[in-house]
């Protein structure tokens, strides 16, 4: 009896030990939620988070301060609720096929109709089995670029 108690306790030192190794491996390589959010808050360009099927889910600060919706008025929306052109539709279907697309104008639509030019980079989101579960797509407002181009290339300028 004595030598299986042993082997018993032997056994859970050993599972506990490597319980721990995994626990310190995690916490290496894992990023906490609280960070990533922070990180997303921080961000001075609108990243949007989208099913495959262009319903909006998440949209950050920026984003909803650009578009002068709060996020909750933005989620589950189609994503033609915040761009204007058609266009868009292609471009999330070359992220959805090629899995990115990187440095494509859009234009945003706000909530009191104004039109922003915009440069989009998004990327599809994969599940464990590779599987596509969204887009993320940055979008980056282009207001002062084109501004400061046409001052460029004005006479006076």
């Amino acid at each position: 009896m004595r030598n299986t108690l042993s082997s018993t306790i032997g056994g859970l030192e050993s599972s506990i030990a490597s319980l721990g190794e995994a626990l310190r491996l995690l916490k290496r390589t894992t990023i906490s939620k609280t960070y990533v959010e922070s990180v997303i808050a921080c961000m001075h360009d609108s990243l949007l988070v989208m099913r495959p099927n262009g319903a909006i889910v998440s949209v950050n600060q920026s984003g909803c301060t650009l578009l002068g919706y709060t996020e909750s008025e933005l989620q589950d929306k189609l994503y033609k609720f915040i761009f204007g052109e058609n266009s868009i539709v292609q471009l999330l279907k070359e992220c959805l096929v090629s899995g990115k697309v990187a440095n494509t104008r859009a234009t945003f639509v706000t909530k009191a109709d104004e039109r922003i030019p915009v440069l989009l980079t998004g990327s599809v989101l994969r599940d464990f089995d590779k599987k596509i579960t969204g887009l993320v797509i940055v979008a980056k407002d282009l207001r002062e670029h084109e501004e400061l181009t046409k001052l460029s290339e004005s006479p006076d300028g």
